[in-house]
């Protein structure tokens, strides 16, 4: 299954559960959009199997822990990763890039506040999960985007990765290295934004509320945002989003968040 010429063509990583799956999802209705679903392991992915069958969702594998596993570094490399894989089912383009996946690791994943509890490991993955990997696929599918005239990057992110949050909650809900990694993820975004601003991109990051995943449902604090509604109202705003909004950080009715760093 590929895209069609006409196909707007969009790339969501995490897309074998929670927004990611749901983005997907609501995104394939559309009979002029072409979504490529990026996961793990495509073996895992069986509820993306029903939207594959309908003819306007391919699925490719990337471990955004791996950023080797996103493009052919060397020119020479027998097995094709995940940018040459997407270019083979969207004629080479991609139009919008959803950074999606994202994910929390040892005291990272809890509401305490305390620092002393976390580990070198749990950071580490934090940062790898949460920036690291959205800043480098984002970098293997530049040349994809460029054929684009839309160009557009939204990096999902969070109301943890906001400084003021934590300021006005005395330390909000805890979750320590998950939020400072996206507001890592927030600071990558704007620097994108700097260096392509003239070249026609536009980069945001995305707050889609304390929504109810498999990733939340276990918090002391139940979230109150079906992933349906979250998606719904975030998929609105990215639909007419333009040039002018780019480096904002948004909430998911396109109200725009300030970032302190």
């Amino acid at each position: 299954m590929s895209a069609k010429a006409t196909d707007k063509v969009i790339v969501i990583t995490g897309a074998s559960r929670g927004i990611g799956l749901e983005w997907t999802k609501q995104a394939s209705l559309d009979p002029n959009t072409f979504v490529v679903a990026v996961v793990r392991n495509v073996s895992t992915a069986q509820l993306l199997e029903p939207l594959v069958a309908g003819g306007r969702v391919a699925v490719v594998e990337a471990d955004m822990m791996r950023p080797e596993t996103f493009t052919c570094f060397k020119a020479n490399r027998a097995v094709k990763q995940a940018a040459e894989n997407i270019s083979a089912v969207t004629g080479g383009r991609v139009d919008v890039l959803i950074n999606n996946a994202g994910g929390w690791f040892g005291a990272g994943a809890t509401s305490s506040k305390d620092m002393s509890i976390s580990t070198p490991d749990e950071w580490s993955d934090a940062y790898k999960l949460n920036t690291v990997g959205p800043i480098f696929f984002t970098k293997a599918l530049l040349p994809l985007l460029e054929k684009s005239a839309l160009k557009h990057v939204v990096n999902i992110s969070s109301f943890l990765g906001n400084t003021g949050f934590h300021e006005s909650t005395n330390g909000g809900f805890g979750y320590n290295s998950y939020s400072v990694a996206k507001g890592a993820l927030n600071f990558a975004t704007l620097k994108y934004h700097l260096q392509l601003k003239d070249q026609g991109y536009t980069f945001i990051t995305l707050n889609p509320g304390y929504v109810a995943t498999d990733l939340t449902h276990t918090q002391e604090q139940k979230a109150p945002l079906t992933v349906e509604a979250s998606v719904s109202r975030c998929k609105s705003f990215v639909d007419r989003l333009t040039v002018a909004e780019s480096g904002g950080n948004f909430s998911l009715d396109g109200s725009k968040e300030p970032l302190v760093y």
